[in-house]
């Protein structure tokens, strides 16, 4: 019953027309009769009200999210489908991202492609043909580029002969544009329990056009009493270039990251298989110079499952350790992490089954349901081992001892199992999975207990019995026989 937005201006926006996009999405937002409540965060990402949302944005006056409190709805996605298209249809001057709360872990974007090179322009020309390529794919909503916004920039061509004839320097002249434009802190005062600077700066009629900046006067550094000043007019002559807002770079490399936005309800793996395709045309190949690597969902799934699986290895050393020590037996150990093997197995078939995601949660819970599984084993294997006919292959008595312990096995995984009757209930993405594969693998495991433990136990032990049987018998037989020693040696029966 919740979702997040995100709303996004050009470059050069302000905090109060991010103000006025987000009231006019809340207003929207509103109509729906399904949306009960729209909170706003502006110029910084939203404090984290979900496991795997982290702010990334700061000091931002062209962003904004809010949360979003709805109905319990049956299908959300399409809740979600359908408000897209409202706030695309009918806000033109901004970029809004209607999302769920997912799973997984946190990313910028679930398709990201970083594009990196030496040349700036290359890589802008080729990320612009990227987007484009991007927006041909169905499922992807929107698209997005780090080098698209483009800022103006105020350029002065200062005269080096004349600033030198005047004994200003240039890392003077730049020293006071900065404080004169941009301001120098000369303090602060104390709000409330925060100390907030104070900058000292021109007034804003005074830095707010060309006209204005061309009248800043540039004090001469021997003055001291402020009199000795020039125009910055008299000493250059600016220009108006257009330059990326941003220049971003990942491991020392720049980059420009492309990413791109799904339709509610796409999982992120069936576009990044059509985008993969689309590269491998010629005519979206990466360009001499250029490189491409993926990011988003993709990249970050496979980083933080190959964290997880990274304990399985101490998680798998542990379970033998302790299976031998309490069982004495490499054979009795082999048996039980048979049951693990397949207790996961069955778990991960009862989440398809059933039409859960398979995600991070059902993971860990698979990951902890190993633990639970080989409990019932281990007592119907320590049962059948205690019976000195059972260790001889007796399959009566080892009939007779399942029967004496499946009430308890039976009562233990109920137990267990209907403990995550709550979660299976509670409904969304995030409980049910790992309840399921729980539950699923709990059960699974006891119906190995009953039936591959009894069939393990034989084909182990039972062929240990009989050759035991037979080497005490052969033992006897040659204790009986007699051979002179002076005697033709005769060759024994078999």
């Amino acid at each position: 019953d919740q979702l997040h937005c995100e709303i996004e201006l050009s470059a050069q926006a302000s905090i109060g027309e991010t103000k006025a996009v987000a009231d006019q999405v809340k207003q929207i937002l509103l109509r729906d009769p399904n949306v009960l409540r729209v909170d706003w965060v502006l110029g910084q990402s939203a404090p984290s009200f979900y496991y795997n949302m982290i702010g990334t944005r700061q000091d931002s006056p062209r962003f904004g999210e809010a949360l979003i409190q709805t109905k319990v709805v049956k299908e959300p996605a399409k809740l979600v489908r359908d408000l897209q298209a409202t706030l695309d249809r009918e806000v033109t001057n901004a970029q809004i991202r209607l999302l769920m709360l997912e799973q997984g872990p946190p990313y910028n974007a679930p398709i990201e492609l970083r594009i990196t090179g030496d040349n700036s322009d290359l890589i802008q020309s080729y990320g612009e043909h990227i987007r484009t390529m991007l927006m041909k794919i169905p499922s992807v909503t929107q698209t997005q580029a780090d080098m698209t916004d483009m800022l103006p920039r105020l350029v002065y061509d200062i005269n080096e002969d004349e600033s030198r004839a005047l004994g200003i320097p240039l890392v003077e002249i730049a020293r006071q544009l900065q404080t004169s434009l941009e301001g120098s802190v000369g303090g602060s005062i104390l709000e409330g329990n925060e100390e907030v600077p104070i900058r000292v700066r021109l007034a804003r009629d005074e830095r707010s056009d060309l006209p204005s900046i061309e009248k800043v006067d540039l004090i001469h550094p021997s003055s001291v009493s402020g009199k000795g000043t020039v125009s910055l007019a008299a000493l250059g002559s600016p220009t108006v270039r257009a330059e990326a807002a941003t220049i971003a770079r990942f491991n020392g490399n720049r980059i420009n990251e492309v990413r791109a936005y799904l339709k509610a309800g796409v999982l992120p793996s069936t576009v990044l298989e059509a985008v993969q395709r689309e590269l491998q045309l010629p005519e979206n190949a990466p360009p001499d110079g250029c490189s491409i690597e993926f990011g988003g969902e993709s990249s970050k799934r496979t980083e933080a499952v190959g964290q997880l699986l990274g304990n399985v290895t101490l998680l798998a050393a542990s379970i033998v350790f302790v299976l031998v020590i309490s069982l004495r037996s490499f054979r009795a150990m082999a048996a039980i992490l048979g049951i693990a093997v397949l207790s996961f197995g069955l778990a991960i078939l009862s989440l398809g089954l059933t039409g859960f995601p398979f995600g991070f949660t059902a993971i860990v819970g698979a990951m902890g349901m190993i633990g639970i599984a080989i409990n019932d084993s281990i007592v119907v294997l320590a049962e059948l081992r205690s019976d000195p006919r059972s260790r001889k292959g007796d399959q009566e008595r080892i009939l007779e001892l399942l029967l004496q312990s499946t009430r308890h096995v039976l009562c233990t995984t109920f137990t267990v199992g209907c403990s995550f009757i709550p979660m299976l209930l509670e409904g969304g993405t995030f409980w049910p999975p790992m309840a399921m594969v729980i539950s699923g693998g709990v059960f699974g495991a006891t119906w190995l207990a009953l039936y591959w433990i009894p069939a393990v136990h034989l084909l182990f032990w039972r062929h240990r019995a009989d050759d035991a049987v037979l080497t005490q018998g052969a033992r006897q037989y040659s204790e009986c026989v007699t051979v002179p020693v002076d005697s033709v040696s005769l060759p024994l029966p078999a």
